[in-house]
Parts: C-alpha cells; structure tokens; sequence
C-alpha cells in the first residue's frame, strides 16, 4: 500500500507515519490470542469487537484504539479492493468512544507579556512567536532556513517543512505560502541571527547545535513553548489543564487576524489553510493578498496588547 501511493500516485506515506501503523500492529494486535496466525481473510466484525474490549480492558484510550484501529483498517480496505479478500470487516464497526478536547489558546494580555519577554532566549522566544503571531506549524519552525526570510520585504517565504525521519518536505497539503513578518518577530530574528553560529542561506535557524545540516527536533519546539508559558506565569500542569499545544498558537494567529480585521479568506491563505472554498482560491493567494495591509493591521492589534486594552481578549 505504502509503495503503490509513493510510485503510483506520488503521495508517499511520511517514514513516521508508517512507522507508526507498524509500531500500532506489533504492539497492539498482534499479541491480542484471536489476532495470532489469523489471516486477513479471516477477520471477522466479531474478532475486531472483541479486540476493542480487549484493548479497553487493557487501559486504552478511546483515542489510542481508533489510531490502531485505523492502522489495521486501511491495510484490509487495501486488500479489499485489490479483491484479495472477500469481505472488509471494517465497515461494519464504529470506531470508539472518543470526546476531543478542545486545544486551548491563549488570551492577549499572555501573548503581549510574550512578545515583552527580555533576558529570554531569543531562541526559545523565537519559536512562540513564529507560531503565535506567523501561524507557522512545527515542521515549518523547524524547517526555516535563513534565505526564506526576507528582512527587506518583511515576508517569509514559508517553503519548508522538516517531517521527522523523512527530512525537508514541502508544507503541508501543499500550502507553500508568504506571510507578513510583524516588527515584534523581526527583532527577535535579528537577535537570534546575531547569536547563531550558521546563518547561510541555505542554513537552518533553528540549527542543531552540533550539525548544521539539521534542524533542532520536534521536543525542542514543544519545550520552548513549555518554557516560554512558563516564563509568563502558566506553569505546566496549567498548560495541561488548559490543553495549550504548540498548534494552538496557530489558532491565537487566527483570531488575532479576525480582531484586526483582516478577511478570513485572507487569514486562511496566511495560515495555510487549504479547506473549503478556500481551495479554489488558494494557489492565486499570494497574487491579491496585499501583505503591507495585512502586517500593518496584525501590527495594530499587537500594539493594543501591548498597551492593555482590555477590550479585545481573545
């Protein structure tokens, strides 16, 4: 399956992502007694019920079953198709229990003692920000190079995004984009320049401290966010309860960019959205968006915060 989507329809699986399904089989299904020596074709609804009670006994979460869950249903949908095997089990069970929680943000008087933060690690700092007031993801932070910033124009041509074992890739779902650069994130860049030890074009910005041909791993960027909120006063078991993920701060960039009042269609081609409509307007983005608008209002907003107005909380 995996090599008939990377040769046939060049849409490679991610290395981690297989990996993963693999991990999920041998772990998790292989030792459940009814799984052992079964062939595909002899699945049946009642032996994957019965894994599920199995895998619930066991102390797995709804969340953790449907990853494995989805791990073996693909390969027998595979099959399926392919009519290998007769029947494809899986269509006739609901996946389990499960209540997402909601990914929490923070307000703006936390993302203004954010970008007011001194004596920090501009590195650290860097980091949020990106996230927080870019709407960059964790593969795009980390796969940043120093030519895709843009000082002059203050843009960043996001084209990059570091996927853990599979390396540089293009961002995801194909959204290489242009994003403003606010002056609060220009000079955190520049301290960041001055205090890194690579800073080619082809350098990352986040380098490995020992090898320049490598970004600073996925771990990195969670800490410093970790580090970052704790800094401003939310210490960790709050980010916990609170659920605050580096992603969130996709979602604070969303609604600062909504308070400003920059058009949602606009906001979207900022964060790489590509849903709905917004796929049919998507690839001509970067051609109508007018940027210098768009920085100038986030730059507003930012000035507000900083300022306390009480007003706007998010």
């Amino acid at each position: 399956y995996a090599r008939e989507r990377a040769l046939v329809y060049k849409k490679p699986l991610s290395r981690e992502y297989i990996k993963i399904a693999r991990d999920a089989i041998r772990l998790h299904v292989i030792p459940y007694p009814k799984m052992k020596h079964v062939l595909l074709d002899d699945i049946s609804p009642a032996i994957i019920r019965d894994w599920m009670v199995w895998g619930a006994a066991k102390g797995m979460s709804g969340k953790r079953i449907n990853t494995i869950f989805e791990a073996m249903r693909v390969a027998v949908r595979w099959a399926y198709m392919r009519e290998e095997i007769k029947s494809n089990p899986f269509g006739l069970i609901k996946k389990a229990h499960h209540e997402a929680k909601e990914r929490g943000i923070i307000n703006t008087d936390e993302a203004a003692e954010i970008i007011n933060l001194v004596d920090f690690d501009p590195q650290r700092k860097l980091v949020v920000v990106l996230g927080m007031l870019c709407g960059m993801r964790c593969g795009e932070v980390r796969g940043l190079q120093w030519g895709d910033i843009d000082a002059d124009s203050r843009m960043i041509n996001l084209r990059h995004n570091f996927v853990a074992m599979d390396g540089l890739k293009n961002p995801k779902a194909g959204s290489t984009r242009k994003v403003p650069v606010p002056s609060a994130v220009l000079d955190v860049i520049e301290s960041v320049r001055i205090s890194t030890r690579w800073v080619d074009d082809g350098d990352y910005v986040f380098s490995s401290s020992d090898n320049r041909a490598e970004p600073r791993g996925s771990h990195f960027v969670r800490y410093s966010l970790e580090l970052v909120l704790n800094k401003i006063g939310i210490n960790k078991e709050t980010q916990i309860a609170r659920n605050i993920t580096f992603h969130g701060m996709r979602h604070t960039f969303v609604t600062l960019g909504r308070m400003s009042g920059i058009p949602d269609l606009v906001i979207q081609a900022l964060a790489g959205h590509k849903t709905g409509a917004m796929m049919q307007h998507y690839s001509h983005a970067s051609q109508v968006i007018n940027f210098d608008e768009a920085r100038k209002k986030l730059e507003s907003i930012h000035r507000k915060m900083k300022q306390g107005d009480k007003e706007h909380v998010i």
